[in-house]
């Protein structure tokens, strides 16, 4: 019997872009690069991995004020959205299950964008296109198998499906991330 090896896992951020519309919330999904090995062609939300520029830990040792530098630093490079134009808010805190080949620990941020502020996905990028969803159609999509969506954000869109306000999205959100703690 071989041993176990112990798989590193990546300390992330994610952002939804949520903008308030008269039918109910939109979201702003982005299609990864179809070359990429991890999920090309899926749909997910904007982020990335947690890099040294994003600062230190907390002095309590924490990493949320990383995690956040995190979150505005790939929404800046990855749309061309600032700080300035967005609200952002911690939802919740999702790891990869333990039997995953690549393992994620990932905050997932809500950044409500202001009117007139529009993701424009960088060329050459990661992300190739994207466009802004109700939940529940984008789920629609994904169960007809027209739109391919990573499973973390398929959890979060059918919380947003239930819940058009963001608070009570991002209380439902880490409500239920705590239930996927290993």
């Amino acid at each position: 019997m071989t041993p176990k090896t112990k798989r590193t896992e990546r300390i992330a951020a994610a952002v939804m872009l949520w903008r308030d519309a008269p039918d109910g919330p939109l979201v702003y999904l982005a299609e990864r690069n179809p070359a990429l090995r991890f999920f090309g062609g899926y749909y997910a939300f904007v982020g990335g991995v947690r890099e040294e520029v994003d600062g230190p830990n907390d002095p309590d040792g924490g990493d949320r004020i990383a995690l956040r530098n995190c979150a505005l630093r790939e929404l800046e490079e990855a749309t061309g959205l600032r700080a300035d134009s967005v609200r952002l808010h911690e939802a919740c805190r999702i790891r990869t299950p333990p039997f995953a080949p690549v393992r994620y620990d990932t905050v997932f941020f809500v950044a409500e964008v202001d009117d007139g502020a529009e993701p424009v996905l960088a060329p050459g990028g990661e992300l190739t296109s994207g466009g802004w969803f109700r939940a529940a159609d984008a789920l629609a999509r994904w169960r007809r198998g027209e739109l391919l969506i990573v499973p973390p954000a398929i959890i979060l869109l059918e919380l947003m499906a239930e819940h058009a306000d963001r608070s009570e999205f991002c209380a439902a959100a880490m409500a239920k991330a705590n239930t996927y703690r290993d």
